[in-house]
């Protein structure tokens, strides 16, 4: 996670691995943030863990779990039983119910120069944590 300014990363809380997997060691620094952690397919092989497979149009970018807007946690225990059952699993945050704001910038459709707009009409953004997805974006 690339931060701009110095508001706290997951890095800034230091957890020892219980699971030994990157993506469930780093779910559970989410955890002790207080960020509501959620299962969401992984993708292995280029496909994603669900049952479409190479069709799925959200791979690796949608719920593994039903219910996820309330079975989302904080619970390390949890968090780590659900690796050892889904090792491939990639992470998700409710973002809301961990009291965060998300602003997705999809360079794809304009989104650099829709927040570059916003960012002229209104005042630069305070410090805060910025993520770069896969695609480019931000």
């Amino acid at each position: 996670m690339t931060l701009v300014g110095d508001a706290p990363t997951p890095d800034d809380v230091r957890v020892e691995g219980t699971v030994g997997n990157r993506l469930a060691d780093a779910a559970e620094r989410y955890a002790q943030l207080a960020w509501h952690v959620l299962l969401v397919h992984g993708i292995v092989d280029g496909r994603c863990t669900c049952v479409k497979g190479e069709a799925c149009s959200s791979a690796g970018k949608h719920p593994r779990i039903s219910d996820w807007q309330n079975q989302a946690t904080t619970n390390e225990a949890t968090i780590r039983r659900w690796w050892k059952k889904w090792p491939d699993a990639n992470i998700g945050i409710v973002a809301g119910k961990s009291s965060l704001i998300v602003l997705d910038v999809d360079p794809r459709h304009g989104g650099g120069d829709s927040l570059d707009e916003l960012i002229a009409e209104h005042e630069a953004f305070p410090k805060t944590r910025e993520q770069i997805t896969g695609g480019g974006g931000r």
